[in-house]
C-alpha cells in the first residue's frame, strides 16, 4: 500500500484547488436552489442546496449511490421531476439494500459484540466455521427481515409480529427454520422450536448479540428493545443516586424495589425484562450450540424466582413474549419512533440535540398504514432535509455509504471473507466515522484524522481497480467513456479529448457542471500531465508494471476526485 500512497500523495500536492472550500455543488447553480419557498404564509429561508444537490442527497440517502449523468440531465432539463424520481428511487432494490445499511446503525448486529461463543463453531463436528464468517451471516437476519418489509409493501408492524424471520443457506445449517430445500439466497422461513410469532423479537440473529449477564436478569434485552424500537433509552435518564447499597445482590435487589431513585426505572423495565426468559442462559450455556441455537419455553416463567416480577408492558399484564410485538407495535412511540430513526440516520443529528418538527412526516406513514415507503417519501420532501434549514445543510457521509457509492462509482468493492471493511467492526467501521454500539454508541458528526485516512486508502484502491478495468474495456466502461482510448498523452494532440472526460468525471463522481476550459477542469488536467512525468525514483518501491504514465495519470486524477470533500459531505 505504500507504494500506492507515494503515487496519490504526489498527484493531489499537484491538484491543490485554489478555490473556497467553503463552496460546495457544480459552478453552474441550478436557479430553484436561490429561490425562496413558502409555508402558507410565512416564507422559508434561502435553500442552502442546489437542484443538483438535492438531486445527489436523495439519490444517496435511498439509494447508497448518486446519480447517473442521465438522472442530472432529466433534472436540469424540468426539476419537476424530481418527484417522480423519488417515486423511483423507493422502488429500486437499492432502497431496500439502504435501509439494512441505515438501521445496521440501530440495531449495531454486524458490529456489536456477540454474547454467545461464536468460537466453538470452528469445531468441525459444529460445522468449522470461522468467526468472522458467521457473524456476516447472522447478524443480516434482522436487517433482511426489514428489507423484506419493503421489497414486499408490508406494513412495519409486521416487523415485531408474524411467525416468520430471513434465514440463507448458511444459517439454515445450524438455526432450526424449515428453509426451503434446493433454495438459494436470502428466504422467508419459519423457527421451528416452539418460539412465539412476535417476528424481530424472537430473533437469534438479534438476541445472540444483544445478551444478558445472569444477575441482570435481561434487563440488557429489555433496554435494548425500549431503544431501539420505542426511542426510550433507560441508559439516558438522569437519576439521582443516593446511599444505594451495593455490598450484595440481595441488597440491590430490595433497592430496584424500594429507593425512589431504582423504582423510577425499574418499575417499567423490570416488568419488560420478564419477557426474555425463553432465551435465559446459564454461564455453561453460551457455549453450547445446543443450548443457544433453540428457543427455551420451559424457562419462560423463570422470572417467577429469579425476579419475582410477571411479564408487563407499560403497565399492561402480558401473557409473556407472546404479547410483546401487538403491544409494541400497538404503542404510539413505536412508529413515531421508526420515524425518528429514519430522520436521525439520513440527517446524521440527533432530534433530542437537534430538534425538528417532523409531525408530518409521522402524519403521512400513519396514513399509509405504516408503510415505510411512505415515511422516506415524506422525509425527503421535508423542508429542513432539503436545505431550508441551515442544520441540515451539510452532513457527513457513513462509511457504509462511503463504500456503496465508492463501489457504484468504481466497483471496487473493500472487502475481506466476504465482508464489507467498511461495514464491520473487523474492519475499518470506526476508523471511518461509525459506531459499534460498544467501544463506539454514535458516530461522529464530522470528519477527523482517521476518517480522511480511510477515504485516502480507499480512494487509491478504487481508482488503481477502475482504471485497470475500463482500460480493458472497449465499450461498456464503468467510469471512462469509451471515446478514450487511454493512449493519449500530453504531447499526442488529444488535450480536447482528456479536457471532456475530465469533464465527465466531474460529474459523475461529484455531481459538478464545468465547462471545459473551467479553473478546476485546468488544474485536473495538470494533475493529468504531472502523471505522465513522474520519475522512477517519484514512485518509490513499487512494482514494475507499476510504471505506466498513461496509468498513473489517471489513477491520480480518479484518486483525487474520490478524495474530495464533496464525496464525504453531502
Amino acid at each position: 500500500m505504500r507504494c500506492h500512497t507515494t503515487l496519490i500523495g504526489l498527484l493531489t500536492l499537484a491538484a491543490c484547488r485554489s478555490a473556497d472550500p467553503g463552496e460546495r455543488g457544480p459552478s453552474v447553480p441550478s436557479p430553484s436552489g436561490e429561490a425562496v419557498g413558502t409555508v402558507g404564509l410565512t416564507p422559508l429561508p434561502r435553500r442552502r442546496l442546489s437542484d443538483d444537490q438535492l438531486l445527489t442527497r436523495i439519490s444517496l440517502d435511498l439509494r447508497g449511490e448518486r446519480p447517473t449523468p442521465e438522472e442530472f440531465v432529466r433534472i436540469e432539463q424540468d426539476p419537476a421531476e424530481l418527484d417522480a424520481m423519488i417515486d423511483e428511487f423507493l422502488l429500486d432494490e437499492r432502497f431496500e439494500r439502504r435501509l439494512e445499511d441505515l438501521w445496521a446503525e440501530i440495531l449495531h448486529t454486524r458490529t456489536g459484540t456477540y454474547h454467545v461463543r461464536l468460537d466453538v463453531y470452528s469445531d468441525p463436528i459444529y460445522g468449522g466455521w470461522g468467526e468472522e464468517e458467521m457473524v456476516g451471516h447472522i447478524g443480516e437476519e434482522p436487517l433482511r427481515m426489514l428489507s423484506y418489509l419493503a421489497a414486499n409493501d408490508l406494513p412495519v408492524t409486521d416487523w415485531v409480529n408474524g411467525d416468520w424471520t430471513m434465514a440463507d443457506p448458511f444459517l439454515a445449517q445450524f438455526w432450526p427454520v424449515d428453509y426451503p430445500e434446493g433454495a438459494t439466497g436470502w428466504q422467508r422461513v419459519s423457527y421451528t422450536d416452539q418460539r412465539p410469532p412476535v417476528g424481530v423479537l424472537a430473533t437469534n440473529g438479534l438476541w445472540w448479540f444483544k445478551g444478558s449477564m445472569e444477575n441482570n436478569r435481561n434487563r440488557g434485552r429489555a433496554n435494548y428493545l425500549s431503544r431501539v424500537f420505542l426511542c426510550n433509552d433507560y441508559l439516558e435518564r438522569e437519576v439521582p443516586f443516593t446511599n444505594v447499597p451495593g455490598d450484595s445482590e440481595q441488597a440491590l435487589g430490595d433497592a430496584i424495589q424500594t429507593d425512589p431513585a431504582c423504582v423510577s426505572c425499574h418499575l417499567t423495565l423490570d416488568p419488560l425484562a420478564s419477557h426474555f426468559y425463553g432465551y435465559w442462559w446459564y454461564f455453561q450455556d453460551r457455549g453450547l450450540p445446543e443450548m443457544i441455537e433453540e428457543y427455551h419455553p420451559e424457562r419462560e416463567s423463570l422470572w417467577r424466582e429469579l425476579t419475582g416480577i410477571p411479564p408487563a408492558f407499560d403497565g399492561q399484564p402480558s401473557r409473556g413474549l407472546v404479547d410483546l410485538g401487538r403491544l409494541v407495535s400497538e404503542d404510539p412511540a413505536y412508529a413515531r419512533c421508526f420515524v425518528e430513526h429514519a430522520w436521525e440516520t439520513t440527517t446524521r443529528t440527533d432530534v433530542d440535540t437537534t430538534p425538528v418538527d417532523l409531525s408530518a412526516v409521522e402524519e403521512a406513514f400513519a396514513a399509509s398504514g405504516l408503510h415505510l415507503r411512505d415515511a422516506f417519501r415524506a422525509l425527503v420532501h421535508h423542508p429542513a432535509y432539503q436545505g431550508y434549514d441551515d442544520r441540515f445543510a451539510l452532513k457527513m457521509a457513513t462509511p457504509d455509504l462511503l463504500s456503496s457509492e465508492v463501489a457504484a462509482l468504481t466497483g471496487f468493492e473493500w472487502t475481506r471473507s466476504g465482508r464489507d471493511l467498511m461495514g464491520s467492526s473487523d474492519g475499518y467501521v470506526l476508523l471511518a466515522g461509525g459506531a459499534d454500539g460498544d467501544a463506539v454508541t454514535s458516530p461522529p458528526p464530522t470528519a477527523n484524522v482517521t476518517t480522511l485516512l480511510v477515504q485516502q486508502r480507499l480512494a487509491e484502491n478504487a481508482s488503481i481497480h477502475v482504471i485497470r478495468a475500463d482500460r480493458e474495456l472497449a465499450t461498456g466502461r464503468r467510469l471512462f467513456l469509451d471515446e478514450l482510448t487511454f493512449e493519449e498523452t500530453p504531447t499526442s494532440g488529444d488535450e480536447a479529448r482528456v479536457r471532456a472526460q475530465l469533464v465527465d468525471l466531474e460529474r459523475r463522481i461529484l455531481g459538478r457542471r464545468l465547462a471545459p476550459d473551467s479553473p478546476e477542469i485546468d488544474r485536473l488536467y495538470s494533475l493529468w500531465v504531472v502523471g505522465h512525468s513522474l520519475s522512477d525514483d517519484s514512485w518509490g518501491e513499487i512494482e514494475s508494471q507499476m510504471r505506466d504514465p498513461i496509468e498513473a495519470s489517471w489513477i491520480g486524477v480518479v484518486g483525487v476526485l474520490l478524495r474530495d470533500p464533496d464525496l464525504v459531505m453531502y
